[in-house]
């Protein structure tokens, strides 16, 4: 995830530009679009590597705003309101901006958390950025107009059109303005957040995680005792008469009367049970019910002998065990 924190150069002896700028942001698409967070600082979240480039660069054309590019995940769900945003990628954005108040190109990168494996390519990204903020600052002022026309996705003629003037100058205005420059640089930008981008991860609230099974637990034993509940009628209508102080019971009965152990079972301990009628060792038992009975299972060992077929000749087969579950 990408966040921008970009604040306001000089804002103490100049007018407060916030707003103009909140407002020709709106139309963007953005995650969470820019918000003023604290005096004259304002602050957006993107997952769109090309969409941040052109959003910084313009950014840097206005001459007013020192860029900070954090990059790193975000705590998800993300709130409505980005000022409200938590997470590395907002505490990197943070960094970076009061490095890019000092830079000469005013705008820099950093990514959190620190990790060795992604620093190089990190420091590429940063570099890519210093080089495109360079070349967009030293632009002027007709460089930008012919460069705002370029991007609208005019040609060369048709933007000589609009402004009035000749192929031959708009080619000479592009060429000063280092326009063919500047694509190969956010080219370049964009390809390096596309391979840090599958590296980020994002993190997800610390107390979600904590309580979200406590409640898968309390969820399924209520299912389980409503259950139990509502079949209690039906099941004591069909065990029929009592028989020397025990009820007699069919053998499908006692597997029913298992089946919510077992799941109880299967949720408070990450290991399967042992057999269908065990729970942490021990027998499961039912007043006036009978045990299960065993049942017989075959198995194959892994050892061989020779036995002989019907026809006499000899040759290997597994061995069959009977076996108590």
């Amino acid at each position: 995830m990408f966040v921008l924190t970009v604040d306001q150069r000089g804002s103490r002896r100049d007018v407060d530009r916030v707003g103009d700028i909140i407002d020709d942001m709106a139309d963007r698409r953005l995650l969470r679009p820019f918000e003023r967070t604290a005096g004259d600082e304002i602050q957006a979240v993107t997952d769109d590597p090309a969409l941040l480039v052109l959003v910084a660069l313009e950014l840097i054309r206005r001459e007013h705003w020192s860029v900070g590019i954090g990059i790193g995940p975000v705590e998800q769900p993300l709130p409505r309101q980005t000022r409200a945003g938590r997470g590395p990628a907002f505490e990197a954005a943070r960094i970076a901006v009061e490095r890019a108040k000092r830079a000469p190109a005013r705008i820099a990168v950093e990514q959190a958390p620190a990790d060795s494996s992604r620093d190089e390519l990190a420091a590429d990204v940063d570099a890519a950025f210093t080089l495109l903020g360079t070349i967009v600052t030293r632009q002027t002022k007709d460089g930008r107009e012919a460069i705002a026309l370029m991007d609208s996705g005019l040609t060369q003629v048709s933007a000589a059109a609009h402004l009035g003037i000749t192929k031959q100058a708009m080619s000479k205005r592009l060429l000063t303005a280092g326009w063919h420059a500047e694509l190969a640089g956010r080219r370049l930008a964009e390809r390096l957040l596309v391979r840090l981008q599958p590296r980020l991860l994002t993190l997800a609230p610390v107390q979600t995680r904590r309580h979200s099974r406590g409640l898968e637990y309390m969820v399924v034993l209520a299912l389980i005792a409503l259950a139990v509940a509502a079949a209690a009628p039906a099941v004591a209508a069909a065990l029929g008469p009592l028989s020397r102080g025990r009820l007699e019971v069919p053998e499908w009965a006692s597997s029913v009367v298992a089946l919510p152990a077992l799941g109880v079972a299967a949720l408070a301990s990450t290991e399967r049970p042992r057999s269908p009628v065990s729970l942490s060792g021990r027998r499961l038992s039912c007043a006036y019910l009978p045990p299960p009975r065993p049942v017989h299972r075959w198995y194959l060992p892994p050892s061989r002998s020779l036995v002989a077929n019907r026809t006499g000749a000899r040759h290997r087969t597994p061995d069959l065990f009977a076996a108590d579950v």
